[in-house]
């Protein structure tokens, strides 16, 4: 049985942010695939690893993947800098919660909360993000 629940998850949060992005191009400007060395911000991307947990019982397998989305803006310094990443979380928190079937119609996928940080490009100068974890799950029949 071949599937491609990893590769469907990773392309449904893609469609997420990135159908976000086309409605809200003032609060998303760039989404990348990928984590980028440097940022043109307000970005997001998906963190390059999913652990994956498996369990299988009475002839079924469930798949747990736990992504992260990452979005990048300024450097927090001010109110209006600290209400534009709060407006974006919440916008992409409830993209996600209305679209539980991202990744393919026999999926849930969900965000499972936000943690404030600070990260750094490849040429040192750092940025606002919040670091949101996606899990995404399926149940399959094996044979």
């Amino acid at each position: 049985m071949t599937t491609t629940f990893r590769q469907d998850f990773r392309a449904g949060c893609l469609t997420v942010l990135t159908t976000y992005q086309t409605a809200h191009p003032d609060l998303l400007a760039t989404v990348y695939d990928y984590p980028p060395e440097s940022f043109a911000t307000p970005c997001a991307y998906m963190e390059k690893s999913i652990p994956e947990t498996v369990i299988h019982d009475s002839g079924l397998r469930f798949r747990v993947l736990r992504g992260s989305v990452v979005l990048v803006t300024k450097l927090l310094s001010n109110k209006q800098a600290t209400h534009e990443q709060d407006v974006l979380v919440d916008g992409i928190m409830d993209a996600f919660t209305a679209t539980p079937h991202a990744a393919s119609g026999s999926t849930l996928v969900e965000p499972k909360g936000a943690s404030d940080t600070e990260i750094a490009s490849s040429d040192g100068v750092r940025y606002g993000a919040v670091i949101i974890p996606i899990e995404g799950s399926i149940q399959e029949g094996r044979n």
